[in-house]
């Protein structure tokens, strides 16, 4: 199957709010207070943006992360609205949650999905595209397994 690597590579890109919470156990002393709470979790968060730009990681962040998309392969609920791939550099690519689903899990870059209102009434039909040459942006410069750089040079 196309992509094979880059498929299985995607998922292991950890979120963000992971790497936070890892400083944030890491911390010696979190505090009992909010003042002291949000002052740990202001000190992991620059740690941890720290750590992934020494380290030169990529990290994601999932936006609306209350939304529930359906995977119209599978049915499969998919989590948040936007899967934001970033570099430690600042470049970064936002990819529909559904479009990244339908990739990682059916190697699919794109599908229709039905545009619905408020009411749930379909109003239209849209076309998800999952963009590899941003993907490939993103990610350049970043050490990859060399499997992934080789599909990469293909998008």
């Amino acid at each position: 199957m196309a992509f094979e690597h880059l498929r299985a590579f995607l998922p292991e890109i950890p979120l963000l709010t992971q790497v936070i919470e890892l400083e944030l156990a890491a911390s010696p002393h979190v505090g009992q207070n909010s003042d002291e709470i949000r002052k740990a979790h202001d000190e992991a968060s620059r740690r941890a943006f720290g750590f992934l730009k020494a380290e030169r990681l990529p990290y994601a962040v999932v936006s609306h992360p209350e939304t529930t998309g359906t995977c119209p392969d599978c049915g499969a609920g998919v989590k948040g609205a936007y899967w934001e791939l970033n570099h430690p550099d600042g470049k970064g690519a936002s990819i529909p949650a559904v479009a990244l689903h339908l990739f990682v899990a059916h190697g699919k870059t794109e599908c229709r999905e039905p545009l619905t209102n408020l009411s749930g009434s379909v109003i239209g039909v849209d076309t998800l595209r999952l963009d590899l040459s941003a993907l490939k942006e993103v990610l350049s410069g970043i050490a990859l397994p060399p499997e992934v750089q080789a599909e990469l040079a293909q998008a």
